[in-house]
């Protein structure tokens, strides 16, 4: 009797990813975005459009930014594997002892390495092709960075993505920095998300001098980062887990931290929320909670309803004076000009969301008691 062939952790990963994506009670908040590479390859990446910590689970948090390789709609591999998504830094729930060291958490923007038909690229964690995928390999192809390129591609080969942190004066969130740079962040493995220790990559000789800066800490020092200045914050790491906290000089820089109604709403909105809920009385988190449900059940409820008539079998082919009668339909007057957007072919699932999330804070008056 033959024996059955088991199926690679990875295929079964892939798999709970695409369900996320398809359940509706999820409500769209998980989605993917399959592109096409100037090289001819199709890659598809799993991200998410909003938080809601009820749909995280172990395999559904590797949706921010893993990308895989297609043929048609059968994955071939991996191809590249960033971090997972990290909770803030929570005292109460860690002991000192399960602390090992905390790095500095860079203000740029996350891109991990793959390649492509044996040519080294990198990808933002939505994109393969953003801006900031753009920007940030122009760094390697900087003959100072030669080495760098040659040994990522090299690890690539060996089932490792490399995540780094890109910073650079034409890609600055709230902190300066004087001009392009890589830092090494991470090793993954693409099949097993296992991470390289940092010890072990400290070892390698050409990676070494990208290699974000480690501190040993205690629970006292992390309860101080809140009061440092001129930098965004730390990333604390336990075994295979991280944490982030930020500084308070950060999150004024990034944001005002206000309890007025419509300030609350706005940063739920901007997708910062989570951060300011560390900078809170318990009081006021439970507010920001609530007002976060309200947001999401809003938001879920218009991309189902978008996407719904989209792709609708009775309405495919439609002219285009048909389907804005079939908009009528629509729970809010502002929806029908996105649902047009879609019919069109001018807006992506992304930049739907993006669109939902503004036409919410514009017209919050009309849907939530302020």
């Amino acid at each position: 009797m033959a024996k059955k062939k088991s199926i690679p952790s990875w295929k079964i990963l892939y798999d709970t990813l695409l369900a996320a994506v398809n359940n509706k009670e999820y409500k769209g908040m998980f989605y993917f975005r399959d592109e096409i590479s100037p090289l001819g390859s199709k890659f598809r990446t799993f991200h998410y459009h909003f938080i809601d910590e009820r749909r995280f689970t172990d395999e559904t948090r590797e949706a921010r930014g893993i990308c895989f390789e297609m043929e048609g709609e059968i994955p071939l591999r991996v191809a590249s594997r960033p971090f997972i998504r990290f909770d803030n830094w929570n005292s109460n729930t860690m002991n000192e002892e399960e602390i090992d060291f905390m790095t500095l958490k860079v203000d740029g923007s996350i891109v991990s390495t793959y390649t492509d038909k044996g040519h080294l690229k990198l990808k933002s964690n939505s994109s393969i092709l953003s801006d900031v995928a753009a920007l940030s390999m122009s760094v390697l192809l900087d003959i100072r960075h030669h080495a760098l390129a040659d040994r990522l591609k090299e690890l690539d080969l060996y089932g490792l993505t490399v995540v780094m942190e890109f910073t650079s004066p034409k890609n600055k969130v709230v902190v300066d920095y004087t001009e392009p740079k890589l830092t090494v962040l991470a090793v993954r493995n693409k099949e097993t998300g296992e991470e390289v220790p940092y010890n072990e990559i400290l070892k390698d000789p050409i990676l070494r001098p990208y290699l974000v800066e480690r501190f040993l800490v205690s629970v006292d020092t992390i309860d101080k980062i809140e009061g440092i200045e001129g930098i965004e914050g730390y990333v604390i790491h336990s075994g295979n887990k991280r944490f982030k906290k930020k500084t308070s000089w950060y999150m004024k820089r990034h944001s005002a931290i206000s309890m007025r109604p419509r300030a609350i709403y706005e940063a739920i909105a901007a997708g910062i929320s989570d951060d300011i809920k560390e900078f809170v009385s318990e009081e006021s988190r439970k507010d920001i909670e609530s007002k976060e449900r309200i947001y999401i059940d809003y938001l879920g409820k218009w991309i189902q309803e978008c996407n719904t008539l989209f792709t609708s079998n009775s309405n495919r082919g439609l002219p285009r004076n048909l389907y804005w009668e079939k908009t009528s339909t629509l729970s809010q007057p502002f929806l029908p000009s996105v649902a047009m957007k879609l019919y069109e072919g001018t807006l992506s699932q992304e930049d739907m969301v993006k669109e939902l999330s503004k036409l919410f804070v514009k017209y919050l008056d009309k849907l939530v008691k302020l």
